[in-house]
């Protein structure tokens, strides 16, 4: 199929079908023309038999002294005319003869004028067009009929004529349009054939040689898109060498401790001195794996989720809130908590919003010095969008800087110096609702906001511990 060759090919095909087509519907004008000349042609020839028979009529002539033949130069008619004069027993008075055949063919049709005075006719005669008209004709005495007829050459040069100058400058269109043509293919093709080469070595991981196209139309564009993609993919290889060191090495660091102090136990070494505490540590570790094997896990869920149409969920985030605070409260019972919850519904589901909340108030639990407040509220922003906003802060020293423009990117290192996975998975999930978090230091502590489009809410009473 044609879809299946280069394009090049496909424009060439394209173009030879269509020369193919308009030579075919140019080889039906000589019947168009034929078609559209031959009234006007019988037009003429009537005009001039009238014209005879008036005189005939008028007595100014008699049949013997018709002139049987005379030149005519006519707008259809370019060729000399002649007359028959045709009676009831086949007798004919004629200066010229007509093929035996042809005359036959005449004078049946004249005994067979049953319809009307005259009648029109052409026919083929040795490899000429023959045009006449048969008029019936009254002589006061026997029947008798004038036949005026014609070679048609002249209808024919015209036809011809115009059939060959029309073959001439087709085939010198056609011979004009074959540069454009190669040039069109070659200046489609080419730039199509590179993208190939280079998508084929962006399949093969050789992505670090540019796309330069430099068009602006549909190629151009379509250039600029993988061009697009191809820095796309640097960053993301990067960013996935990046990931799996970082990974590997939080991984590698508990797998090393719980294997070093299960060899010491088995040794009979207690490494912090006894065998509970040595015990204590290898649970840490291995609590600290988990947490890590979690985060990893629940990343690969985002990713798909992220790339799927999320389930029409909504939340309450006051219960959810509630039920976090509940849980993570016990770690530090010397913490007091401050909070303002009303019944704020949001969209998303309760346990992507319960593991944000865990990550971010696990951060607060840590950091703060005694206080930790918790609030939400609905906020009007100036395009009209109702979202709801809320605050999570703690009275813990600021955060540095430099460790604030890299908070939320993946085994960062927080306040502290702890490497982990947990702001960026909050950041990834309230971006999956189009949401947003940032934090900042404030003049008693640091606050985590975050900003989600909730659409419509309610509002109920407040709660709080």
């Amino acid at each position: 199929m044609i879809k299946h060759k280069p394009l090049s090919i496909q424009i060439w095909l394209i173009f030879g079908f269509t020369m193919v087509l308009s030579l075919l519907l140019f080889s039906l004008v000589p019947w168009a023309l034929s078609d559209l000349l031959e009234p006007g042609v019988n037009m003429a020839i009537d005009r001039i038999q009238l014209s005879v028979l008036e005189m005939y009529n008028n007595r100014e002539i008699t049949l013997d002294e018709l002139p049987f033949a005379e030149p005519v130069i006519h707008p259809m008619i370019s060729t000399t005319l002649s007359h028959i004069i045709l009676y009831g027993d086949g007798s004919y008075l004629s200066a010229t003869r007509l093929p035996s055949a042809a005359m036959a063919e005449i004078a049946g049709r004249a005994d067979n004028l049953d319809d009307g005075n005259f009648a029109a006719h052409a026919g083929r005669v040795e490899s000429a067009n023959l045009f006449y008209l048969i008029r019936r004709i009254d002589t006061g005495a026997e029947e008798a009929f004038i036949i005026t007829y014609g070679w048609d050459f002249y209808r024919d040069d015209i036809v011809k004529s115009f059939f060959y100058r029309f073959i001439g400058v087709l085939g010198f269109i056609l011979l004009i349009c074959l540069i454009p043509a190669l040039l069109l293919a070659r200046y489609i093709s080419k730039p199509l054939v590179q993208l190939e080469s280079h998508v084929r070595q962006i399949a093969d991981r050789n992505w670090h040689q540019p796309i330069l196209v430099k068009r602006n139309d549909e190629i151009g564009n379509l250039a600029a898109s993988i061009e697009k993609m191809r820095k796309r993919l640097i960053q993301q290889d990067k960013a996935q060498q990046s990931f799996l060191q970082n990974i590997s090495h939080e991984l590698k660091t508990p797998v090393m401790v719980i294997r070093s102090y299960a060899q010491s136990i088995s040794d009979g070494i207690f490494p912090q001195g006894d065998l509970a505490s040595t015990v204590k540590v290898i649970d840490e570790e291995s609590e600290r794996l988990e947490k890590r094997i979690q985060d990893l896990l629940y990343l690969t869920k985002i990713d798909y989720l992220s790339t799927h149409e999320p389930v029409n969920d909504r939340s309450d985030l006051s219960e959810i809130l509630h039920a976090v605070i509940s849980r993570l409260s016990r770690r530090r019972s010397e913490v007091q908590w401050i909070t303002d919850l009303p019944s704020l519904v949001v969209p998303g589901a309760a346990e992507q919003w319960t593991v944000v909340f865990e990550n971010l108030l696990d951060n607060q639990i840590r950091y703060a010095a005694g206080r930790l407040a918790v609030s939400i509220s609905p906020e009007q922003k100036e395009t009209g969008e109702t979202v709801t906003l809320v605050r999570l802060w703690n009275d813990g020293p600021p955060i540095d800087s430099k460790v604030m423009e890299k908070l939320f990117q993946q085994f960062s290192a927080g306040p502290g110096g702890h490497y982990g996975l947990g702001l960026s998975i909050v950041q990834r999930l309230v971006h999956l609702y189009s949401g947003r978090i940032w934090a900042q230091n404030e003049a008693d502590g640091v606050a985590f906001y975050l900003e989600i489009p909730s659409g419509k809410t309610h509002v109920t009473r407040q709660e709080s511990l």
